[in-house]
């Protein structure tokens, strides 16, 4: 390798989180250059093209994007609006019981019993507290467990904020943290539609059921920051495409179309990386937004790693659990836009939830899953071309399953018959279908496993052990090595974090770089 590196920094993969690791590199005056093996910027929000539609590849609705993260890139001047900053959500019971409800809100679900629609603001404001607690820990790099210094007052910071719980809330937080959202909702609600929508909300995405340990987490993890669902005008590809302007706003390069064959190492550190047509870039420091094992085993290469560090890579747990399908629709006359609007959760009471993820955990696809519905052209007129209009589903539970040719459409067939049941009528407006699986997840990112957040959010997976003990801090054991992407702290969703506290970590004073 030469003396000089053309970069100081190679960002692999341009989703939401590469780029948030490239725009403060680049802040802090560090040449990055970004390599994209798709076409465009934005990884499970870029755009694909559906119909006379552009659609998102995956990610269909902002979550919880870090509002730290959008201030610091000013994606506001980079063209990111609104077209909907607090989406309602609607439940649906198998007897056409619905409920509308909000998690931001303080008001009660509506046609619910007087015990529980008392019962709603104390639990929200509880868990919503709770979930601070979380938000806060999102919001920081893992400090080592014996560190001094910064690290040492990182956790008196975490200590303080559960302190300030007070004694009552403290325990009860660490309760509520060891059981199950199924257990957590029956000591607060009697309405079994009520608990079935909360708890899809913390299962949407992953591969957990309402007695399944860690749910209580991702509940914490869901409601964490506003708890607000967003839509961007223009869909997800429009964050996407703010957030490149704001890079390249920093000068940082971008190459799409062309993957990373493999990090080279030279001299026992990170020194660029190789492309799949032979060219090599130099650069001090190679980040990658590829899961873990992707990053460690498949670009750096075992034998780079000590077997510690790969029996650790081996068993991140990160295995596919949801699908998304896509509808075009030629019409929607007849249906109440007011409720088109809003988020449709199909989800039944927690008992069908179990059932549901039953068939999944033994490697089939849930005759009767959970989906959580929208029309992207009804909350974002701006989205809609001609007379079409879009719907989105995210389905679950539909496991990975490669070797099952017809996971596709069996996944169709299954969302048909939840929303059928509801919205009777809707598939003879459908002139096309579009399926992703965890299987076409795996093939098109490279995500091993092809689970949306690289590795399940869990307590033995989380904070200073994402995404395992000793990789926690976003340094690979190959010095100049990196992670930025879904598999670290503070885990997948669309926030911009993980790349965030990566950029920290390179830039720190006696980091590797």
């Amino acid at each position: 390798m030469s003396g000089k590196a053309r970069y100081d920094a190679i960002v692999i993969g341009a989703g939401h989180n590469g780029m948030a690791c490239a725009f403060y590199l680049a802040r802090a005056r560090r040449r990055v250059l970004v390599i994209e093996a798709a076409d465009a910027a934005g990884g499970a929000a870029r755009p694909v093209v559906f119909g006379d539609l552009q659609v998102p590849y995956a990610a269909h609705l902002d979550y919880g994007f870090s509002r730290g993260v959008a201030s610091d890139m000013a994606l506001d001047r980079h063209g990111l609006a609104w077209a909907d900053r607090d989406i309602g959500a609607s439940a649906f019971g198998i007897d056409d019981q619905q409920i509308d409800y909000a998690l931001s809100s303080t008001d009660a679900p509506t046609a619910i019993g007087a015990r529980d629609a008392a019962a709603w603001a104390p639990f929200r404001e509880r868990m919503t507290r709770f979930a601070s607690i979380i938000d806060d820990i999102a919001h920081r790099v893992p400090p080592r467990l014996a560190g001094a210094g910064a690290d040492a007052r990182a956790w008196l910071a975490i200590a303080w904020r559960l302190r300030r719980l007070g004694r009552e809330d403290m325990r009860e937080f660490l309760r509520i943290g060891a059981i199950n959202m199924f257990d957590a909702l029956e000591e607060h609600f009697e309405d079994p539609l009520l608990k079935g929508a909360l708890a899809a909300e913390a299962l949407i995405g992953h591969g957990l059921a309402p007695r399944s340990p860690n749910s209580v987490l991702t509940f914490f993890s869901r409601l964490s920051g506003t708890a607000a669902v967003a839509m961007p005008r223009g869909g997800m590809p429009a964050l996407a495409a703010a957030m490149e302007s704001a890079c390249r706003s920093r000068q940082v390069a971008f190459r799409f179309g062309l993957g990373v064959r493999r990090i080279v190492v030279a001299d026992d550190r990170a020194a660029g990386v190789e492309l799949d047509d032979g060219q090599i870039i130099e650069a001090a420091n190679v980040v990658s937004s590829a899961d873990a094992w992707t990053t460690g085993v498949e670009l750096i290469g075992a034998a780079h790693l000590d077997t510690g560090t790969v029996r650790r890579l081996r068993h991140v747990r990160g295995r596919g659990c949801a699908a998304r399908v896509d509808l075009l629709l030629d019409d929607l006359s007849g249906l109440d836009r007011r409720l088109l609007g809003r988020r449709l959760i199909f989800s039944g009471d927690m008992d069908r939830l179990e059932r549901a993820f039953n068939e999944s955990k033994y490697g089939g696809v849930s005759a009767d899953p959970l989906v959580e519905l929208v029309f992207p052209t009804v909350i974002d007129p701006a989205q809609k071309t001609g007379a079409r209009h879009l719907a989105s589903a995210l389905v679950q539970y539909v496991p990975r399953d490669a070797n099952d040719n017809d996971i596709g459409t069996r996944t169709l067939d299954a969302a048909r018959t939840v929303i059928e049941r509801h919205l009777p009528g809707l598939f003879d407006r459908v002139t096309a279908t579009r399926v992703t699986t965890p299987v076409d997840v795996e093939r098109d990112t490279g995500i091993r496993g092809g689970h949306w957040h690289h590795a399940e959010i869990a307590l033995d997976q989380f904070f200073m052990l994402r995404p395992a003990p000793t990789l926690s801090r976003y340094a690979l054991p190959v010095p100049g090595a990196w992670l930025c992407g879904a598999c670290t702290h503070p885990g997948g969703g669309i926030t911009g974090l993980p790349g965030r506290h990566a950029a920290a970590r390179i830039i720190e004073p006696g980091s590797s770089s």
